[in-house]
């Protein structure tokens, strides 16, 4: 699998996952060929290691090819906090995201252990009929929304009139999706964005994501996935 790891400095509640794929290709179809079996990511921290020569650098970029039952470097993770069973993505027209949000959201479980800030957490997910190289972004973004509930529902009158239209369900149904109570990762206070004059952006507070893996499963059929929630330690 394809494994990407950043260290060093960065604006205050940057993604990772923005910084190791976005940023170097915003279609992440540079990685669509390295990822074909699966992705991952992980957050080093603020201390990137020093150059082959010893000089102390700002930042520091990792990718290389793992065997995908390695443990992640520099990362820690323990016991599962939460599980979300292989599901449906409904085949709509709504950006992955949030299709991946509605699913997520709606099999979310009553039984789980918060994951709360300022501890960090991981994600590992198993799809199918996704590409992992192409989805990671999506995948991580949908899921955190997913697992985090929103201090303000007030900010999400407009999201959720253009969500219901976007994922084809009553307003009334994302409405009580978005508001109700209880979540792995608590709550954020913004997980939706206004984007142009009818789209909806997913925006998380995925920068405490310290690490996620997306594998691929088996070809064919509708698109799929599980996810598990880890809360998640630098080493």
């Amino acid at each position: 699998m394809f494994s990407a790891a950043y260290a060093g400095r960065r604006w205050p509640g940057t993604d990772v996952e923005n910084l190791l794929f976005n940023n170097i290709d915003q279609t992440l179809l540079l990685f669509r060929s390295v990822g074909t079996k699966g992705v991952r990511f992980q957050d080093l921290g603020l201390d990137p290691p020093p150059d082959p020569s010893g000089r102390v650098r700002a930042a520091y970029w990792r990718y290389e090819l793992t065997d995908a039952a390695t443990a992640f470097h520099g990362v820690r993770l323990g016991p599962v906090a939460c599980e979300i069973a292989m599901t449906d993505l409904r085949a709509l027209s709504a950006r992955l995201a949030a299709r991946i949000w509605l699913a997520v959201r709606i099999a979310r479980p009553r039984d789980y252990t918060p994951v709360l800030a300022p501890h960090g957490y991981a994600l590992r997910a198993q799809v199918r009929g996704l590409d992992p190289g192409t989805t990671i972004k999506a995948i991580v973004d949908g899921a955190s929304a997913a697992l985090q509930g929103v201090s303000r529902p007030d900010l999400h009158d407009e999201a959720t009139t253009r969500l219901a239209r976007l994922l084809e369900a009553d307003r009334a149904e994302i409405r009580s999706l978005i508001d109700s109570a209880g979540a792995p990762l608590g709550p954020a206070e913004q997980l939706f964005v206004l984007d142009g004059t009818d789209q909806v952006r997913i925006t998380p507070d995925d920068h405490r994501c310290l690490a996620a893996e997306v594998l691929a499963g088996p070809d064919g059929g509708s698109s799929q996935l599980a996810i598990d929630l880890y809360p998640a330690f630098a080493e």
